[in-house]
C-alpha cells in the first residue's frame, strides 16, 4: 500500500510472492493462495478458483512438405484424433485442459464457440484421404511429432494418444524434442509440432499475426503456412477503427483457418488455485495470475 497514491488504497498492506512456499506452508495457514498442486487440498476447506488464461495448445502441421501440404490430408489428421483423450493426457491439478475447436479464443468480444466435434471420426478421415488421392492403407512413412524440451510425462502421454489415433490412417509417428523453433526450420521435414501459445494481450491479432501470417518468423519455422488472402485480411483488420468491422474480418479469417487447417486447436488451459477460506476479493484477470490486481483483496478473519 502506497500512502501517497492518488487513487483508492488497497485493503492489504502488502503482498509477498515467493517460489519457496510449499504445500505445508498453505496447510499450516502461513500463506493464503497457491496453485492447486496436490490432491491433499481436497480434504481441506480451501476455496478453489479456476480461470481461463488465454493459453491454447495447438498441433501445427508442416504445410510445405508432403503429405501434409494438402489441406485434405491435414483435415484427415484432425478427424482421426480425439481431442478429449489428448486433454485427458494433459490433465494437471493446477492447469485444467478444456477442449476447444477455435483458433481465436471464443471469449474475445464478438466470437462464439465453434461447433463441437466429439471424439474421432476415422471413417471421415479415410474419406478425406481418398478424396486427396491417398488410399486408406497408404504408407506415409514416419512423421516426426515434436515437443518442446525438456521431455516430461505430458509429452509422453500425448504422444501415445496421437500415435494410436493416427495408426488407423497408416501414419506412424516418432517422438522428437526441440529447444528452439529454429531447430524446426532447419530440420525441414514433414511433421507435427505440439505447442502452447499464451496471448500477450486479449485481441485476435495476437493469434493471427504471430502464428498464421506468411511474414511471421514463428510461422515460417513451425507450420510454414502461407495464404495471401489471410495475410491481406489480417492487415485490413488491424487498420480498422470499427470494432464490428474488425470482428467480421477476423471471423472470415477463422473460416479460412478452419478450411486450410495449418494447425489443430486442441485445448485451452485453465489455471486453478487454492485459496484460504477467509480470502476475499480476488478477481483473476483474463490473461492469468501474472496480472493479478491486489487492490480489492481482503481477509475476512
Amino acid at each position: 500500500r502506497n500512502g501517497s497514491y492518488f487513487g483508492k488504497k488497497p485493503y492489504l498492506q502488502a503482498i509477498e510472492f515467493s517460489p519457496h512456499y510449499t504445500l505445508d506452508h498453505f496447510l499450516d495457514g502461513a500463506i493464503h493462495i497457491m496453485p492447486y498442486l496436490s490432491s491433499r487440498l481436497a480434504n481441506t476447506d480451501c476455496q478453489v478458483l479456476e480461470r481461463e488464461n488465454f493459453s491454447t495448445a495447438y498441433l501445427a502441421m508442416s504445410c510445405d512438405r508432403p503429405p501434409l501440404d494438402r489441406p485434405e490430408v491435414r483435415r484427415a489428421v484432425a478427424a482421426a484424433i480425439d481431442k478429449s483423450e489428448i486433454a485427458k493426457a494433459a490433465f494437471r491439478l493446477d492447469m485444467i485442459p478444456r477442449v476447444t475447436n477455435n483458433f481465436i479464443p471464443a471469449k474475445l468480444p464478438g466470437f462464439f464457440p465453434a461447433d463441437e466435434k466429439p471424439g474421432s471420426d476415422l471413417e471421415e478421415a479415410r474419406r478425406l484421404l481418398a478424396a486427396s488421392g491417398f488410399p486408406a492403407e497408404t504408407d506415409f512413412g514416419v512423421l516426426s511429432l515434436y515437443f518442446e524440451a525438456p521431455r516430461d510425462d505430458e509429452a509422453d502421454k500425448i504422444f501415445r494418444v496421437l500415435k494410436e489415433s493416427l495408426a488407423g490412417l497408416g501414419i506412424k509417428l516418432r517422438l522428437k524434442f526441440f529447444r528452439s523453433a529454429e531447430e524446426l526450420r532447419i530440420a525441414g521435414e514433414p511433421g507435427l509440432v505440439f505447442f502452447t501459445w499464451r496471448m500477450d494481450f486479449p485481441a485476435p491479432e495476437n493469434i493471427v499475426f504471430p502464428l498464421f501470417t506468411s511474414s511471421s518468423p514463428l510461422n515460417r519455422k513451425m507450420a510454414r503456412y502461407s495464404n495471401p488472402e489471410l495475410d491481406e485480411l489480417a492487415v485490413r483488420a488491424e487498420a480498422k477503427e470499427s470494432w464490428s468491422e474488425r470482428i467480421a474480418l477476423y471471423q472470415t479469417i477463422e473460416g479460412i483457418l478452419n478450411r486450410d487447417l495449418p494447425a489443430i486447436p486442441l485445448f485451452s488451459r485453465h489455471e486453478r488455485f487454492a485459496l484460504q477460506p477467509y480470502v476475499r476479493g480476488i478477481l483473476m484477470p483474463p490473461l492469468g495470475s501474472f496480472y493479478l490486481d491486489g487492490k480489492e483483496i481482503w481477509l475476512n478473519r
